[in-house]
């Protein structure tokens, strides 16, 4: 018998707005995306997942998760054209950043030892 998993509306509405965005002005990031959305959910405290609220009840691009209680935001970075992965907000100190070049293993690694 198999138990049925749910990705609730929100959550999907999310990923649907950020990959339909990226495949028209970000190409360079839509793997590290899928990659790093499976180790957020893998990884993360659960419930901590959160994402900004966009204009007129839009879902905004950027998100943000717990891990072990640290809070970390994920952001587009329209300069480097990359995943900016910060510490507390989307202001904070980086501690890292992903695109489609950087290697399954480093994003495994990273996510780990968050």
């Amino acid at each position: 018998m198999s138990i049925k998993l749910n990705i609730d509306s929100t959550t999907k509405k999310y990923t649907d707005g950020v990959v339909g965005r990226i495949e028209h002005h970000a190409k360079e990031v839509e793997a590290a995306f899928a990659a790093i959305m499976g180790f957020v959910l893998v990884y993360s405290d659960s419930g901590s997942m959160a994402v900004r609220e966009g204009r007129v009840q839009e879902i905004g691009n950027m998100g943000w998760a717990e891990f072990g209680g640290r809070r970390v935001a994920f952001r587009y970075e329209h300069a480097t054209r990359k995943i900016e992965v910060r510490d507390g907000s989307v202001q904070g100190p980086m501690l890292a950043d992903f695109d489609n070049n950087t290697e399954l293993t480093a994003l495994l690694d990273f996510f780990k030892n968050l």
